[in-house]
């Protein structure tokens, strides 16, 4: 296990004070907090074209929980160890809504769905992430939103086309519960037992003998600072990472990649597709690091991308990156913006190893159920490349399992298996053909 220098980091007691705002010197811009998370492990956000419409008119915020409570605790599913849970707009339907702190002074709807609704529309302006494409933004009007126990109301909620990124996350996402609604909250996620607590924060109490991590908060937005070793390297790099549940794998910004040689110092890298987000599709450099350390608590040999983006929010140095949800899951955490503050419980999960794909493979979804799935792209010199397998492969069979019987998460954990051998049957262009790989660690 990799140590890190200090069990407690000198950062903890040398933070701004509450009110403090992040230094200027690091060239933060209110513009980048104030972007959307929309979750692609590539740190696919938000940035405007124009300046942000204006907010809905009517009602002030406002949160109430049901029956006089003072905290609501809610049942959710994850997947791919992003959370996702019921909610209602105005009453109606309900839809599946993703928790994203990373979305910050912003909630949204699917522009679909609020289509589906008959919602009105406000003023609209163009939007682009991480990838090279651009789509369009509206202000929703007159909106309620509840959740299992809450009751939410003049609240800033925008529609975006979410559905467009559904074959690369695998799941249905309707919307997105962002910073502007979890800042006037204490928000308690328990990933092991699939258990989200939402507390009143004038009444809630930390956990008894838990030890308060400071966090930065600008625009709803959380930063934490964190210590990084990278392989093969004794050295000890501080760093400043924005907490977003609504990312899938922990990235460092392209200035401080390039400023510590990250690439460089990683025993082995791979380049891929990193996920999917507003702007469309993002690659990135996989790898690994030695450690990351957050408060008193290491964690060892994390697989993270590091990005060599040049515009977007990967290539700010207003921050050094993002941790993600694949080391927030293994937690049970909680977030208090009001007073700054998260606590880090060590979950069931704390010690399992990180892995990456080891066929080389990067698969999206389709169909109404998202059961079929096709090759986007494969890894050169990959057990899947050298096998024959190539893009736009449908798969029919794994292992003689129908493909149909897995979901997207489940087969990337699937081929994340060292050592198994792995019988593919595809469909190329109608013909039937097979292929037999044996896979290995890439990172």
């Amino acid at each position: 296990m990799t140590q890190l220098r200090n069990e407690r980091p000198r950062f903890v007691n040398s933070l701004p004070a509450r009110k403090d705002r992040l230094p200027a010197r690091r060239g933060f811009s209110l513009a980048l907090v104030t972007a959307l998370c929309l979750g692609a492990s590539a740190g696919a956000r938000i940035e405007p074209a124009q300046p942000d419409p204006v907010r809905q008119a009517g009602a002030a915020p406002a949160i109430r929980f049901s029956n006089g409570a003072k905290s609501v605790r809610i049942d959710v599913s994850l997947f791919d160890n992003i959370i996702y849970f019921p909610g209602r707009v105005n009453g109606e339907a309900t839809l599946d809504f993703a928790l994203d702190t990373g979305a910050s002074d912003i909630s949204s709807l699917d522009e679909k769905a609020a289509g589906d609704m008959g919602l009105t529309l406000g003023r609209g302006t163009t939007v682009g992430g991480a990838g090279p494409e651009r789509v369009r933004m509206h202000e929703l009007n007159g909106v309620r939103l509840s959740l299992p126990g809450l009751e939410m109301e003049g609240f800033r909620l925008v529609t975006l086309p979410m559905k467009r990124m559904e074959p690369y996350w695998g799941r249905k996402k309707d919307g997105l519960i962002g910073g502007n609604i979890l800042g006037r909250l204490v928000t308690e996620i328990d990933y092991d037992n699939h258990k989200v607590t939402f507390h009143d924060p004038a009444s809630f109490a930390a956990p008894g003998g838990s030890r308060a991590i400071p966090l930065m908060v600008e625009a709803n937005t959380m930063f934490v600072r964190a210590k990084i070793v990278t392989e093969g390297s004794d050295a000890v790099l501080d760093g400043l990472f924005l907490v977003d549940t609504g990312v899938r794998m922990t990235f460092f910004n392209t200035p401080y990649t390039a400023k510590h040689g990250l690439i460089r110092k990683a025993r082995r890298t791979v380049e891929n597709i990193a996920g999917f987000g507003i702007g469309g599709v993002a690659w990135g450099v996989m790898g690994r690091i030695a450690a990351i350390g957050i408060g008193d608590v290491t964690i060892d040999s994390p697989v993270v991308e590091f990005s060599t983006k040049m515009e977007g929010v990967a290539a700010s140095s207003g921050f050094d990156g993002i941790i993600g949800a694949d080391i927030l899951s293994r937690f049970h955490v909680t977030f208090d913006y009001q007073k700054r503050e998260m606590f880090l419980e060590k979950g069931k999960g704390f010690a399992r190893p990180f892995e990456y794909d080891m066929s080389g493979l990067y698969l999206i979804s389709g169909g109404e159920a998202n059961d079929a799935f096709t090759v986007e792209n494969v890894i050169p010199d990959s057990p899947a490349a050298r096998a024959g397998v190539a893009k736009g492969d449908i798969l029919v069979s794994v292992n003689d399992r129908p493909a149909s019987s897995f979901t997207l998460e489940s087969l990337k954990s699937f081929l994340r298996q060292e050592g198994l051998t792995v019988a593919l049957r595809v469909n190329r262009a109608g013909q039937a053909v097979g292929f037999t790989f044996r896979l290995e660690r890439l990172i």
